[in-house]
C-alpha cells in the first residue's frame, strides 16, 4: 500500500511536523501561510481525542518521578509567566494543553526541588490544620457554610481520622472517603452558591488526602477525577462573578468571594503537583495563569482593614499578582500568599524579597 503523507504541503516541504489541524494546521496559522494537504487528514474530533491525552506520556527527559511521600527526587520548580488572554468559558470546552513546543513535544517543567518540598508541606499540612483550628489558608474560620455545614463537619471527622490514620484504619478511612467523593462529584441537584463552595473545600481536602497520605491508588483516583474536579472549580469561579456582581459589598462577601477564589486556586495547586511529579510536566499551567488573586489579602484576617480600604480591592491574574509582588516593598506574607508565590517564583525569591518572619 502506497504511503499517505499526513501533514501539509508547508509542513512537508519544511520538514516539519503537523499538528493535522483542518483546514488550517498551527504553524500555517501563525506564520499566516497558504494551507493545503494531499488528502484530508483524520477527523478534527479525532485529533482532539488525541491531544486532549498528550500530557499522559512522559516526554522525552532525565527526570525521576518524585515519591511524594519520601520526596527523594530530582529538581522541580514552576514559572507561570504565560499568555493571560484566555477566559473561563474557553477553558471550560478546552482539550488541549497550552504547553507544547515547536514539534508539538510537551516541555518538561524544571526548577530546584526546595521550593517544592515547601509547596508540599503547604499543602500536606491542611487537613491537620483544620482539624486543629477549624480553618485553612482556604477555609475561613468566621464563614457560614449555611446548607454546606454538613459537608464541612464530615470534612473535619475525615480530616481527623487522616491525623490518626495507621495501618490498621487506613482503609476504613479511605472507605468512608470514597462515599463521600462520591456524593459530592454528583451534580444532579443545584445548590447555592455557598453550600457549592462548602462542596469543593471537601474535595479539595479529600484529594490531598489520597495525594499526600494514600498509595497509588488512591493517587490514580486523583488523576481520573481530575477532569470532573476541575470544571466544577471553574464554573464556581464563574457562578461567583455572576451572582456576586451585584450583591452589596460587605467584608462577609469579601470573604465569601475570596474563600472562592482561593480554593479553585489550591486545588488547581493540587493537580498541579501531582502532574509534575507523575509526568514531569503541568497541563494546569493555562489555567492557573488566568486564575483570580486579591492584592488585598489582608482582608482576610481584618474586617477593619476591608472597611477602611474597601475601595481599594483590586483582582488580578495570578502572573499579574507574582509581578506586582516582585516590584513592591518588602513585607510579611500571608500563608496563602507565601503558597502561590512560592509556587510559582520559587522559594529563594520569596525569601529575598521578604520580611525575615514572612516563611516561618
Amino acid at each position: 500500500m502506497p504511503f499517505r503523507r499526513k501533514s501539509c504541503d508547508a509542513c512537508f516541504s519544511g520538514r516539519r511536523k503537523c499538528d493535522l489541524a483542518f483546514p488550517v494546521c498551527g504553524r500555517c496559522q501563525r506564520n499566516k501561510k497558504e494551507c493545503k494537504y494531499a488528502s484530508t487528514p483524520q477527523s478534527h474530533a479525532d485529533e482532539s481525542d488525541h491531544s486532549s491525552n498528550i500530557y499522559h506520556h512522559r516526554p522525552p527527559s532525565s527526570t525521576t518521578e518524585l515519591d511524594l511521600h519520601s520526596w527523594s527526587s530530582d529538581d522541580f520548580a514552576i514559572d507561570f509567566c504565560l499568555n493571560d488572554s484566555r477566559l473561563i468559558g474557553e477553558l471550560l470546552t478546552q482539550n488541549i494543553p497550552n504547553m507544547l513546543g515547536e514539534l508539538g513535544d510537551v516541555q518538561p517543567v524544571a526548577g530546584t526541588t526546595r521550593s517544592w518540598k515547601w509547596v508540599i508541606r503547604q499543602l500536606k499540612q491542611y487537613p491537620g490544620e483544620f482539624v486543629q483550628h477549624a480553618e485553612t489558608p482556604f477555609i475561613h474560620k468566621t464563614f457560614d457554610h449555611g446548607l454546606g455545614g454538613e459537608l464541612v463537619r464530615t470534612a473535619f471527622g475525615i480530616c481527623a481520622g487522616c491525623v490518626c490514620m495507621n495501618e490498621v484504619n487506613q482503609s476504613m478511612l479511605f472507605a468512608a472517603l470514597d462515599i463521600e467523593m462520591a456524593n459530592l462529584l454528583d451534580l444532579t441537584v443545584r445548590n447555592s452558591l455557598r453550600a457549592d463552595l462548602s462542596r469543593m473545600q471537601a474535595i479539595v481536602l479529600y484529594q490531598i488526602i489520597r495525594l499526600f497520605y494514600g498509595d497509588t491508588k488512591q493517587q490514580a483516583i486523583v488523576e481520573q477525577h481530575h477532569d470532573h474536579i476541575a470544571a466544577s472549580a471553574l464554573r464556581l469561579l464563574h457562578r461567583a462573578n455572576v451572582e456576586l456582581d451585584a450583591t452589596p459589598a460587605t467584608w462577609e462577601i469579601w470573604v465569601l468571594a475570596e474563600s472562592i477564589r482561593r480554593t479553585v486556586m489550591i486545588a488547581f495547586l493540587v493537580f498541579s503537583v501531582y502532574s509534575i511529579s507523575k509526568h514531569g510536566v503541568c497541563p494546569e499551567l493555562p489555567t492557573l495563569s488566568i486564575l483570580p488573586v486579591s492584592l488585598k489579602q489582608e482582608f482576610w484576617t481584618s474586617e477593619t482593614t476591608y472597611l477602611l480600604h474597601s475601595t481599594e480591592e483590586q483582582i488580578v491574574k495570578y502572573p499579574d499578582f507574582t509581578s506586582l509582588w516582585l516590584a513592591s516593598p518588602p513585607r510579611i506574607l500571608d500563608p496563602f500568599e507565601k503558597l502561590v508565590l512560592v509556587a510559582c517564583k520559587g522559594i529563594e525569591a520569596v525569601e529575598a524579597l521578604s520580611c525575615p518572619d514572612s516563611l516561618a
